[in-house]
C-alpha cells in the first residue's frame, strides 16, 4: 500500500476503529485505508478463561459485524441473553425484560472485548486495501494541498522488526479519530469536551457462581452504584459471569485492597446471593468513570467516532453500541459523498454525520446521568419514586416493549 496516497487513516485499533475500517473496506473496496495503532501487542483469546472486559452487543451491532463477515467467529464465544432483571437495593421495585416480550430469540449478546477485536483484526488482514500499522503514535499533522500529513514523534515509535522503525509521514484525505476518551486527534483539533466526573470507579472481573446464569443479565442498583452480572459462554459451562461493579470512590478503594476471598464475599453479599455462592473471582481491573462529550465531532479534514466523541456511564452497557452506530452513519455519509463525487473530508459530509449522531448521543448521555443520580439518591422521596417507577414499567407490557426495542436499535 502507498502510505502517501491514503483515502482514510483511522487512529485507534479498538473495536470501533477496526469496525470502521472493515465496514468501509467491505462497502468500498477501492478505498486505500490504514489503521494506526500505538500498541504493538495483539489481543490474545484464551481457550481456558474469559476476558473480564466485555460488551453487550445489540441486534444492530450484530448486524454490522455480520456484514463485515466476523460474526460467525465471534458467535462461538458470544452469550445470548434472553432476559434482563433489574432491581433496587433500597426497596421492592424491580423490572424484568424478556425477549418473548418482543417475539425475538434474544435481547443481545455478551461478548469479551478481545474476541471482537481479534476477529476484526483477522478480517482486516484478509482485505487487500487495508493496512494495520502498529507502533505508530500520532504526534502532529498539518494541512498541505488538501491532504493531511500524520507524523509520529520518532522517539515514541517502537523499534521492532516488522513495525515502524523510523519516523514516517503519511498522507490521507480523511483522518478518523477512534482513539478513545483521551483522544489525541480531538486534542490536536482543539475540540473541547464537556466533562462530568461521576466520582465512581468501575471494577470488572469474572465470577464463577454456584448457580447457572440462565442466560440472564442482572443488575442491582445500590446506593453506592450499580452492580451487574452479565452471562458468559464459550468455555463449556454456564456458571461464569462478567461482573461490572460501579462503586463510589471510597468504597472502590476498599474493594480494590481486598484479597480474592474477601472480595468474593463482599460481592456475594452485594448481589444478595442471587446466583448462590461466589466460588471464585478472576483478576480485577478498575477504571474511573467520567462522561465526556465533544462539543464538535469534526474539524478540517478530520472526524471523531466512538469514545473520542462521547463516553458514558457503563450502567446500561451502551457505550460500544453508540460507537458502532457512529461507524454505520459515517460509512453512509462517506458512501453518499463518493456517489456525488465529493471528497470524504468535505465539510458538508462531516457536518451531516454530526447532525445525525450528536443529538442521539447527547440524549443517551443525559439519560445515563439521570439514572445514575436517581438511583444514587438516598432520601425517602426518591426511593419511593424509583421503586414505583420500576414497578410501573414491569406492570406495563407495552412500555417494556418500547424500552426493549429502543435499546436494541442503538
Amino acid at each position: 500500500m502507498n502510505r502517501q496516497r491514503l483515502d482514510i487513516a483511522i487512529v485507534g485499533a479498538g473495536m470501533v476503529g477496526l469496525a470502521q475500517a472493515a465496514l468501509l473496506a467491505v462497502r468500498h473496496p477501492q478505498l486505500q485505508i490504514a489503521v494506526l495503532e500505538a500498541s504493538t501487542e495483539a489481543p490474545q483469546v484464551s481457550d481456558t478463561h474469559h476476558d473480564p472486559r466485555v460488551v453487550a452487543l445489540t441486534g444492530a451491532s450484530r448486524a454490522l459485524l455480520e456484514e463485515v463477515g466476523v460474526w460467525e467467529q465471534i458467535g462461538a464465544r458470544a452469550c445470548p441473553y434472553t432476559e434482563m432483571r433489574v432491581w433496587d437495593a433500597e426497596g421492592t421495585g424491580s423490572v424484568c425484560f424478556n425477549s418473548r416480550d418482543v417475539q425475538l430469540p434474544d435481547l443481545g449478546h455478551i461478548v469479551e472485548n478481545n474476541v471482537v477485536v481479534s476477529a476484526l483484526r483477522a478480517c482486516l488482514e484478509a482485505l487487500p486495501h487495508v493496512e494495520l500499522v502498529t507502533g505508530f503514535r500520532l504526534e502532529s499533522w498539518w494541512r498541505d494541498c488538501g491532504l493531511w500529513h500524520l507524523q509520529p514523534r520518532s522517539d515514541r515509535v517502537n523499534v521492532i522488526e516488522g513495525l515502524e522503525e523510523n519516523s514516517e509521514i503519511l498522507r490521507t484525505r480523511l483522518l478518523i479519530g477512534a482513539d478513545g476518551a483521551r483522544s489525541r486527534v480531538r486534542d490536536l483539533l482543539h475540540i473541547r469536551c464537556r466533562d462530568t466526573d461521576y466520582h465512581q470507579t468501575a471494577l470488572v472481573c469474572v465470577a464463577e457462581c454456584e448457580k447457572p446464569h440462565q442466560h440472564t443479565a442482572r443488575q442491582r442498583f445500590l446506593k453506592s452504584g450499580p452492580l451487574a452480572f452479565l452471562p458468559l459462554a464459550g468455555l463449556g459451562d454456564d456458571r461464569h459471569c462478567a461482573v461490572v461493579w460501579s462503586a463510589d470512590e471510597t468504597l472502590a478503594r476498599e474493594l480494590v485492597m481486598l484479597d480474592d476471598q474477601a472480595f468474593a464475599l463482599n460481592l456475594e453479599k452485594a448481589f444478595e446471593s442471587r446466583l448462590g455462592n461466589i466460588i471464585s473471582v478472576s483478576e480485577r481491573f478498575s477504571f474511573p468513570l467520567r462522561a465526556r462529550h465533544a462539543e464538535s465531532y469534526y474539524g478540517p479534514g478530520a472526524v471523531l467516532i466512538g469514545d473520542a466523541a462521547h463516553s458514558i456511564h457503563p450502567l446500561a452497557g451502551q457505550g460500544v453500541n453508540l460507537g458502532l452506530q457512529d461507524v454505520q452513519v459515517l460509512s453512509e455519509e462517506i458512501a453518499r459523498a463518493l456517489k456525488r463525487g465529493l471528497d470524504p473530508a468535505d465539510t458538508s459530509v462531516l457536518a451531516r454525520y454530526q447532525r445525525r449522531r450528536r443529538g442521539d448521543n447527547a440524549a443517551t448521555l443525559k439519560a445515563m446521568s439521570t439514572f445514575k443520580s436517581l438511583f444514587g439518591a438516598g432520601d425517602l422521596h426518591w426511593r419511593w419514586l424509583r421503586n414505583t417507577g420500576l414497578s410501573m414499567v414491569d406492570a406495563s407490557p407495552l412500555l417494556k416493549k418500547r424500552i426493549i426495542l429502543r435499546a436494541m436499535a442503538v
